[in-house]
């Protein structure tokens, strides 16, 4: 039976318009039997905003 010790790489990253978000596909591999795994990440980004004037900084 193996422990797995993954190692993650990111196999690609796009913007998906719909959703506004970005989605990532990480392929996991296990360092002791060579195992493979895929995982689809979705991550939303911040909203874009900017911070108010608060006046002069002298």
């Amino acid at each position: 039976m193996c422990k797995h010790v993954w190692n993650e790489q990111i196999v690609s990253q796009e913007w998906h318009f719909k959703n506004q978000c970005w989605k990532q596909v990480i392929e996991k591999t296990c360092f002791f039997c060579g195992k493979k795994e895929r995982e689809i990440v979705h991550m939303k980004d911040p909203p874009k905003r900017k911070l108010p004037n608060f006046g002069s900084h002298l």
